[in-house]
């Protein structure tokens, strides 16, 4: 097996196939995508006797936020033959991408559970998702015992979230960093017994967008 760029000249119908067993219901598109969208977009694959039997593109985006502008690519159509699955090929892909591309962000929409599974062994993290929490419905032992303040941090951030509640993906663990430094810049993180928030303040209000504790797991 060797992994290398795809080329459309003389990929295309083999790439076609591969498309239409792995997204039956979308072969048409599978075409039109692969006729249309490379360039920009880029593709990568798993070759066995010169024939791709695993694929995976990366889209180009930028993600605009106030000021600042990210550049990022989405994972996109990644499949394997059904003879060629469970030996490696999409995790291989998966850090051909990684290595070859200067984006801030990775992202991507896993489709089924096992596509989850997988991401979460490959290190990607949803990293942005919130869990709002109304307070009234929290009994009064809710533990804010010695509570500790800290400016926000991507890393810290990520810390807590490790320390104090497990993380379910999808974006890759070695980028959000640059991003979440931009999006909670002026955010506070609190830590105290048992868990951590994270607090927002804005004209009138302190908001807590996040709090997570073991006893909520």
């Amino acid at each position: 097996m060797t992994v290398k760029p795809i080329n459309l000249t003389e990929d295309k119908p083999a790439l076609s196939a591969l498309w239409r067993t792995a997204f039956p219901e979308d072969g048409a598109f599978g075409d039109l995508f692969l006729t249309e969208a490379l360039p920009p977009a880029a593709g990568w694959g798993c070759y066995v006797d010169e024939r791709p039997v695993s694929m995976a593109f990366l889209l180009p985006a930028d993600l605009h936020i106030g000021d600042s502008t990210l550049k990022a690519k989405y994972i996109y159509g990644v499949a394997t033959l059904p003879q060629y699955r469970g030996r490696g090929y999409a995790s291989t892909l998966m850090s051909t991408l990684i290595q070859h591309t200067d984006a801030d962000i990775l992202y991507l929409y896993p489709a089924t559970e096992d596509a989850k599974r997988l991401y979460r062994k490959l290190g990607y993290r949803d990293a942005l998702r919130r869990k709002t929490v109304d307070f009234s419905s929290i009994s009064s032992d809710f533990p804010l015992k010695n509570l500790r303040f800290y400016p926000f941090s991507a890393k810290k951030y990520v810390d807590l979230r490790q320390k104090y509640r497990q993380n379910t993906a999808f974006c890759h663990a070695d980028f959000p960093e640059k991003l979440l430094n931009i999006l909670l810049a002026n955010a506070i993180l609190l830590e105290f017994d048992g868990g951590f928030a994270l607090m927002h303040e804005d004209e009138n209000n302190c908001i807590l967008s996040e709090a997570v504790t073991i006893e909520t797991l």
